[in-house]
């Protein structure tokens, strides 16, 4: 496992270690059952205070992304088959550190999540949040994909209206 400290970002390291491992561990990368190091082990090793890595695992514990009992330690039990929402949040701020620093325009990062989110197999109900309806947040390209998903569904299996759940072909 290897989780990067900037000492330079916006976020403060409790954060930034939260948010590394969310990311690894709803990615896959961090299975469900993997044991992390031990509180002071990880401090020593990022050259931090224990107290920091202490609040980064309670935030992670109340994510639902670890568990820590006396015995076995801190454990992965979330699973990049079910991520929440503070999973997401958490990869969000990983992202928005890296956009940061090598000074992306919101824009673009909006765009590379959305063309990245498309190339992705539907595999869930994707809900249309009430909040971006009408307003252009995308590239023209990622709109004209969108906009032939939600129109083709006389062209085979595909969400009726938004909310929806997305069919695969074939299962």
């Amino acid at each position: 496992m290897k989780v990067l400290i900037d000492p330079d970002a916006p976020l403060p390291a409790f954060e930034q270690v939260a948010g590394q491992i969310t990311a690894m561990a709803v990615s896959g990368v961090l299975p469900v059952g993997t044991r992390l190091p031990s509180i002071r082990q990880l401090a020593r090793d990022l050259d931090l205070a224990p107290g920091t890595v202490a609040r980064a695992y309670r935030e992670l514990e109340s994510a639902g992304i670890v568990a820590t009992n006396r015995r076995r330690g801190t454990v992965v039990v979330g699973s990049h088959a079910t991520p929440d929402i503070s999973g997401l949040r958490a990869a969000a701020n990983v992202l928005a550190i890296r956009a940061h620093q090598t000074g992306t325009p919101l824009a673009d990062l909006l765009d590379a999540v959305e063309e990245a989110f498309m190339r992705r197999k539907p595999v869930a109900t994707i809900p249309r949040p009430s909040k971006f309806q009408g307003r252009a947040r995308c590239s023209p390209e990622a709109a004209r994909i969108s906009s032939a998903l939600v129109t083709s569904s006389d062209a085979g299996p595909g969400p009726a209206s938004p909310g929806e759940p997305l069919h695969e072909s074939g299962d």
